[in-house]
């Protein structure tokens, strides 16, 4: 009787390891995607599946479609002005599913929700980075004679081969093309977190080896 006890554990265990972003998707509870349906997020699914445009209405009477799919994330574009990313992170325990919203209100921001896979509890929500945190120590005192930004936006990406939140200082995005101002050439412009099961740690010696996708300092 242990034994198939265990054969059975084994196996109920199983589909949930091997769970991918889509499937969390279609099947987490409202409180995680409020202004879709679970019809809604199967059909959005089936489309994309089929290689179709064809998008979903959302419970605000816009429409919705999924824009890229990964094993690990999904992205789908609730509104013309938002979108949202789903990531599975590794855990040593439960899986954690990540939901990232970005809405343009018109500069880009980003907050995240996570949850325990298992029975669907929302998990504290982090301490996202501020201002301060985006201010190496070597430009401290150099803020205090510039005008620094009254509101500080991020806009926030999971990266799944890294396994990295990846934060975008995006405060600045809003200026003409060319325009830098003296605090945007004191803040950074991207900075890694990880998330440890409770809290998201900073990546410190995290270096970015590509072009920064909207930064606006040369």
């Amino acid at each position: 009787m242990k034994i198939a006890g265990l054969i059975l554990a084994l196996l109920t265990a199983l589909p949930m390891t091997a769970r991918t972003a889509a499937d969390f998707f279609a099947k987490a509870p409202l409180e995680a995607v409020p202004v879709l349906t679970p019809n809604a997020r199967l059909d959005m699914l089936d489309y994309f599946h089929s290689g179709v445009e064809t998008a979903t209405a959302n419970t605000l009477g816009g429409k919705s479609r999924i824009i890229a799919e990964e094993p690990m994330k999904l992205r789908a574009e609730i509104s013309k002005s938002s979108e949202l990313q789903v990531a599975v992170l590794p855990n040593k325990g439960d899986t954690i599913v990540a939901f990232i919203e970005t809405v343009a209100s018109p500069i880009k921001d980003s907050y995240v929700t996570f949850y325990r896979a298992s029975d669907w509890k929302r998990l504290p929500d982090p301490k996202l980075p501020d201002l301060n945190s985006f201010i190496p120590a070597k430009n401290r005192a150099a803020t205090g004679t510039t005008e620094m930004p009254a509101i500080f936006f991020i806009t926030i990406d999971y990266d799944p081969a890294q396994e990295l939140f990846l934060i975008y200082n995006t405060s600045f995005d809003n200026l003409p093309k060319g325009e830098h101002p003296e605090a945007a050439k004191l803040t950074d412009s991207l900075q890694a977190y990880r998330y440890n099961g409770s809290k998201l740690v900073r990546v410190k010696d995290f270096k970015e080896t590509i072009e920064i996708p909207g930064s606006n300092v040369e």
